[in-house]
């Protein structure tokens, strides 16, 4: 569990899921889905099987963002060390990424990752596969529903335009159905 202000990402709760599959399905399922109706931006990495990726995206690190042209890992490894360099490294806080007492211990360090520059100047991370756990893919995920899959509400849309002086585009669909009903009542009703 995460949550993100725009600036500063605060990672509250992680915890490992183990046991046998039957134990934990259900009780993960039913989180996922209640997060996901209560607003939350639910990332699930799930291969093959649709049992939590129904309550939100899936994402696998390995696949390419189609706009990017990069892999959703490039892409999360980027934002972490991004957030990481911004503001203070005090206590709990790690630039804009903040962890809950107890989680410093999951941050991607040089011992985890070694990152490197390719060729053409870009970030190459080179993971220690040993090292690298579900609590770091974890986190990575945190990064990306703040980040990367965050889209924007309705209500930040509005304050957004409002300061630019503008109003948001409707939906073609909505605004031709709009212009029916105006015209509707404009010509008395429907003949």
């Amino acid at each position: 569990m995460a949550a993100y202000n725009g600036e500063a990402l605060v990672i509250q709760s992680m915890e490992a899921v183990s046991g046998l599959f039957g134990t934990w399905r259900k009780p993960l399922e039913q989180e996922c889905k209640k997060n996901a109706e209560s607003g939350f931006i639910v990332l699930v990495e799930e291969r093959g099987t649709a049992f939590f990726s129904q309550y939100g995206s899936q994402v696998l690190f390995d696949d390419i963002d189609p706009e990017e042209k990069r892999t959703y890992q490039n892409i999360a490894f980027d934002l972490y060390y991004s957030l990481t360099a911004m503001g203070d490294t005090s206590g709990n806080r790690h630039g804009n990424l903040v962890v809950a007492s107890g989680l410093e211990r999951h941050l991607l360090t040089g011992n985890v990752v070694n990152v490197e520059q390719d060729e053409k100047g870009r970030n190459r991370y080179d993971i220690e596969p040993d090292r690298f756990s579900g609590y770091h893919r974890s986190m990575l995920l945190a990064v990306l529903a703040a980040q990367f899959f965050n889209p924007p509400t309705d209500e930040y849309l509005q304050e957004f335009f409002k300061y630019i002086g503008g109003t948001p585009d409707k939906p073609k669909p909505l605004r031709t159905i709009e212009a029916v009903i105006a015209s509707r009542n404009a010509n008395g009703g429907f003949q």
